[in-house]
């Protein structure tokens, strides 16, 4: 019910015309699936009744054949369907999941983390999908389970009852069982996100694990062992599980054949017809009845990657933006001309207090001209790279306004807000291809930026926009990334540390080339740095620390802005 509920909604959410065509080729599946089954049940009645009546007539002959050649390529057309469907929900609820995650705020998203959001991508979503694989296999099986019971109750109804108690009683101790088997997926499903997260760490820390014995040992016996041993024998303990009920499940079919030829026929008055047809009809049953349980198990599998989508999504449905999702239309900010902070204030959520030390940000009032190239520096902790999220729009604040053009920005307004930005930050990320950017348009500008930044021997651009590599140093990658900026062509642009792996020469061409270069064009430039000597380079020079502004003024009136 769980699943079939989260179904529901999903395709709620789905456009109409998505939605219909995914549901036909749903019930063309279900369809297909369940006259397979059927139609392998009528052939065994057949054979069952001539064996018993060797005088048939054509039209049962004839049957047959159809059958025969019927069966199977129904069956192959509903495999054909499946595997259409399957791929279809498979990349429509990944995707849909990508625009989930696009319409939600920056810092919901970082609360959350990649460890929680990946292995959701990359398993919880495949395995839903499967799921409802699951369940139209289930139809399959179960309609030649039930055409199967049927074909018994026509032989005889006193016998069908006395087999079905038996299954009854039988079908009780396998869910009995598989509630246990159950308990220990659910356990492994939470331990999976353990271990992704320690190989994140693995990969992401290895420099620092090669070079200290003591950490790279406690890492893996402490952490990486344990969470793969807990999750191995969780999935072990609960496939041994369902293994144990599917054996029971097969005891209890033989003793239900084992009922009908030794027990029936002493307290029930059938013919030796009657007992071979079910004889008959039961073995043909095991196979499906089987095949019927493994598909539970994966449904019950199902049950936990769906609590984990659940708790997921309960965490940013609430938070999303109706305009900054993909394909959102945005109606563009006026040319700017002031950005103002009046006590603007921000804290981090009780999730994310213990990893910033319980830091709160503000009240901090400012204010950024057009045109301006202004200087924010600080200590390490103090706030810049906060004030750079709030600054562009990632973060919102949790008091205080921002205005733009003395316009408050708010939920409404806040997508064509970020618009106006371009941002470098020091956790960036370099796409291998220009992306949103008509390239044919700046190719020249860009050969001229690769040469100003002392990059055209080792990049190039294809016609596409496409980089011919970002295998490259940590500054090099930055200029890269400083590069994409420029072509952005923004009304605002932020640098987050961008010279902190720069050598000195080019951090003077930065701030004596770059930042006059976009002042000339009429950009608005905002520079996070630790950089003291070039205070002189910007029109604004605002010191934080501890999160409250030091410092607000202009550097030939601020010698005190150097100190350390």
């Amino acid at each position: 019910m769980e699943l079939l509920r989260f179904y529901l909604k999903y395709w709620k959410k789905r456009g109409k015309e998505q939605n219909s065509k995914l549901k036909i080729l749903l019930y063309f599946v279900i369809l297909t699936s369940v006259l397979s089954g059927v139609g392998n049940t009528v052939l065994l009645a057949i054979i069952n009744e001539v064996i018993h009546s060797p005088d048939y007539t054509q039209a049962i002959l004839w049957t047959f054949v159809g059958l025969c050649i019927g069966v199977p390529v129904v069956r192959s057309f509903s495999e054909a369907l499946l595997n259409m469907f399957s791929m279809r929900v498979i990349c429509d609820m990944q995707t849909h999941f990508c625009y989930s995650l696009m319409a939600t705020p920056q810092q919901v998203l970082e609360e959350q983390g990649s460890a929680k959001i990946t292995p959701i991508i990359a398993e919880d979503l495949k395995v839903l999908a499967d799921s409802l694989l699951a369940f139209i296999m289930i139809c399959l099986h179960a309609s030649i389970v039930v055409s199967c019971l049927a074909y018994m109750g026509w032989l005889s109804w006193q016998l069908l009852i006395f087999l079905l108690v038996i299954m009854t009683v039988g079908i009780a101790i396998y869910q009995a069982i598989t509630m246990r088997g159950q308990r220990h997926f659910f356990t492994a499903r939470k331990h999976y996100g353990r271990v992704f997260k320690n190989l994140e760490t693995l990969t992401s820390g290895s420099k620092e694990l090669k070079l200290h014995q003591p950490r790279r040992n406690d890492f893996v016996h402490k952490l990486f062992v344990p969470a793969v041993e807990t999750f191995r024998r969780s999935v072990v303990v609960g496939n041994a599980v369902y293994g144990a009920a599917r054996g029971i499940g097969s005891i209890l079919m033989f003793v239900c054949i084992g009922a009908i030829i030794f027990g029936a026929r002493g307290f029930m008055e059938v013919s030796a017809e009657v007992v071979s047809g079910f004889t008959l009809t039961v073995m043909f049953m095991i196979a499906p009845l089987e095949a019927l349980m493994v598909r539970l198990v994966s449904m019950d599998k199902a049950k936990a990657s769906l609590r984990k989508i659940d708790e997921f999504s309960a965490a940013i449905e609430e938070h999303q933006e109706l305009n900054s999702g993909v394909d959102a239309e945005v109606e563009p900010m006026p040319e700017f001309q002031s950005l103002a902070f009046e006590d603007v204030e921000h804290e981090y959520s009780a999730v994310e207090q213990a990893k910033h030390n319980h830091f709160t940000l503000g009240p901090v009032s400012f204010r950024v001209e057009a045109g301006e190239v202004c200087l924010v520096c600080g200590g390490n902790g103090s706030g810049k790279t906060t004030l750079a999220k709030l600054l562009s729009g990632l973060y919102t604040p949790t008091a205080g306004k921002v205005r733009y053009n003395g316009m408050t920005i708010d939920r409404d307004n806040i997508e064509a807000y970020r618009q106006c930005f371009s941002a470098v930050f020091v956790d960036f990320h370099l796409f291998d291809t220009l992306l949103g950017i008509d390239y044919p348009e700046h190719s020249e500008q860009a050969t001229e930026l690769l040469a100003k930044l002392q990059i055209e021997h080792k990049v190039e651009i294809d016609d596409e926009g496409r980089l011919s590599t970002i295998d490259l140093s940590q500054g090099q990658r930055k200029r890269l990334a400083l590069l994409t900026s420029i072509l952005e062509d923004r009304q605002i642009y932020i640098f987050d540390e961008w010279t902190a792996n720069q050598d000195p020469q080019f951090r003077g061409e930065f701030y004596h080339t770059i930042l006059p270069m976009l002042k000339e064009r009429g950009k608005t430039v905002i520079v996070i740095t630790h950089d003291e000597k070039f205070f002189d380079c910007g029109d604004h020079v605002i010191k934080l620390d501890m999160g409250k502004i030091q410092h607000d003024s202009l550097p030939v009136a601020a010698p005190a802005l150097v100190e350390t």
